[in-house]
């Protein structure tokens, strides 16, 4: 006497189907060459080296390019002349990078200016509307290069 599959049997049948399918394409090869062709590799465009900021006085530059990246000559030089000033609120998970860079004034001691050759200027900025006209004007018309916030602050914008 021969029974018949519920739906639900069926579906656990076919999904085990599926399943075998699946792993065969995938343990031949056929999941990973039709992957190639939907969305090939990307190619490293270039490297970031501490020379991308310029050179600093007495150090030698060396040339980090590879691939075909394109070089865009900026007025006045590549080297910024100050401090990266960056904006913070008053929160405690700031405090590595309070203490990397020496308290909240540029320091030549600082880990950022030892490891990258940069200046790091912290302001504190705890209202938002000022924190993002800071943003708006940059860092050097007045306000900041950097606003660095926690991701809940993303709900205020």
């Amino acid at each position: 006497m021969a029974r018949q599959l519920t739906p639900l049997g069926r579906l656990l049948l076919v999904l085990a189907g599926l399943s075998l399918i699946g792993y065969g394409l995938y343990k031949y090869g056929v999941l990973a060459r039709i992957a190639r062709i939907v969305a090939p590799e990307k190619r490293a465009e270039g490297t970031v080296s501490r020379d991308d900021f310029g050179a600093s006085p007495g150090t030698p530059a060396t040339a980090a390019t590879a691939g075909t990246t394109s070089a865009v000559s900026t007025p006045g030089g590549t080297r910024l002349n100050r401090p990266v000033k960056v904006a913070i609120v008053l929160w405690g998970g700031y405090a590595g990078g309070i203490m990397a860079n020496g308290g909240m004034a540029p320091n030549k001691d600082s880990v950022f200016s030892r490891d990258f050759g940069i200046q790091v200027e912290l302001l504190q900025i705890d209202d938002f509307t000022k924190s993002r006209d800071a943003f708006r004007a940059g860092g050097d018309r007045g306000g900041v290069d950097i606003m660095w916030s926690t991701v809940d602050a993303y709900a205020l914008e």
